[in-house]
């Protein structure tokens, strides 16, 4: 069963707004699972013309260009990096609506690697507001998460500076700039290295991970993805933040759910 295919008919179609009606729309991030997901209701739902897919992972858009969910004639695969900013702006000619997901996103990875994580989230965002103002982007909407409030990691800080340089962007815009709005949430549930997929694969040796039992996540699915992005885009000001209302749950109730006589290991907290 397409889970999301069925979420799209039950929302019902969700088109671009104008003035964005046939636009060209750049997905950045676009091979991920959040890219993805996007990218596939922007060709099966959005109407938008043109849907350019831009990622730095040459093996992903292999794999998306050989995937039956996306042969579209209106889909366009462009291998790029959000920090290389003529790149970034030879892909956004003629582009009306930027969805920027692109990220290091795993916490431990940018902890370890604090200069990667700035030079991606935070200069990468740099560039991204950059080449809208050159390209006469229209519209902007980027991606943040739940830890950058109160942020106590390094993928949290930096997400907390793409947040503050989107919204200063937006006030340096004018009225003939583009539009630069936030959406913050959770993690999307199922999506590639986050903890469901790890407890599903651990569950086969009958024994589970928990670093600290205590701690909480957001939960995010598809259709309240695609609905609040989309959400964004019609009713976005510029210098909006969006947050869905989520649920949340421990890790040890989340384990329990998934492996129920599973053995739960606690390894403790990363540093």
């Amino acid at each position: 069963m397409d889970v999301f295919s069925d979420a799209c008919q039950e929302a019902g179609k969700m088109a671009l707004p104008e003035p964005l009606i046939g636009a060209s729309v750049l997905v950045t991030g676009g091979t991920g699972t959040t890219g993805k997901l996007l990218v596939r209701w922007l060709l099966e739902q959005s109407g938008a013309s043109r849907v350019i897919v831009f990622s730095r992972d040459e093996h992903k858009h292999h794999d998306m260009l050989r995937d039956p969910r996306f042969q579209h004639p209106a889909l366009h695969s462009m291998v790029g990096d959000i920090r290389d900013l003529r790149r970034l702006r030879h892909a956004l000619e003629g582009v009306s609506l930027l969805l920027h997901t692109a990220a290091m996103k795993h916490v431990s990875i940018a902890e370890a690697n604090p200069t990667e994580a700035v030079r991606t989230n935070i200069e990468g965002t740099m560039n991204i507001i950059e080449a809208s103002r050159d390209a006469g982007v229209l519209r902007v909407i980027a991606h943040s998460t739940d830890k950058a409030v109160q942020p106590a990691c390094i993928y949290g800080a930096t997400k907390l500076v793409m947040e503050k340089l989107l919204i200063r962007a937006d006030a340096e815009s004018g009225k003939d700039g583009p539009r630069f709005d936030i959406v913050r949430h959770g993690n999307l549930i199922g999506s590639r290295g986050s903890v469901i997929p790890l407890f599903q694969e651990q569950m086969k040796s009958g024994r589970l991970t928990l670093t600290d039992p205590e701690m909480t996540r957001f939960w995010i699915d598809d259709e309240t993805l695609v609905s609040i992005i989309y959400r964004a885009i019609v009713d976005g000001k510029g210098g909006d933040i969006f947050i869905p209302k989520l649920p949340a749950c421990r890790l040890d109730t989340l384990a329990q759910a998934i492996a129920q006589d599973a053995t739960i290991e606690i390894i403790g907290a990363r540093p």
